[in-house]
């Protein structure tokens, strides 16, 4: 071969590489930079996830402990002759409520609701809320069916 022939082809593979290895290198980063964010997010939603299973079965305990508690001595207390039988009343339901609130709550303890909170993005109140939610759906899931 013509040492001028090498020395051709050779400039041009030094300029096809100079071309693509920046275009290559661009591309693996901007993989693997998709790639982090997409392994950080899985992280943060099992994360989510496992935060609001956990607080689900602690609504769910509190549910049954106060249920198998102070709903069955309220209702002992009351006459079941009386007009509304031995159902409870809608102030008795909304203490019941609170009970199973403060049970959870002790349950998990202030640092833990702060950190549930926080992983989950809610404020105080819209924890609170959130729980209150999950204690009645337990209740009506916890109904003996007629």
């Amino acid at each position: 071969m013509e040492p001028e022939l090498v020395s051709n082809q050779t400039d041009t593979i030094f300029t096809v590489l100079s071309v693509v290895l920046p275009i290559v290198g661009a591309a693996v980063t901007w993989v693997f930079g998709r790639l982090g964010g997409w392994l950080s997010s899985k992280s943060k939603n099992e994360k989510v996830a496992g935060m609001i299973a956990r607080l689900v079965d602690s609504v769910k305990v509190a549910v049954v402990s106060v249920n198998e508690t102070a709903k069955a001595e309220i209702q002992k207390a009351r006459d079941p002759k009386s007009p509304g039988g031995a159902k409870i009343t809608k102030e008795e339901a909304e203490a019941l409520k609170e009970a199973c609130l403060a049970k959870v709550k002790a349950y998990w303890g202030k640092k833990g609701l702060k950190t549930a909170a926080k992983v989950l993005g809610f404020g105080d109140e819209g924890l609170a809320m959130f729980l209150g939610d999950q204690i009645e759906k337990a209740v009506k899931e916890n109904k003996p069916n007629p």
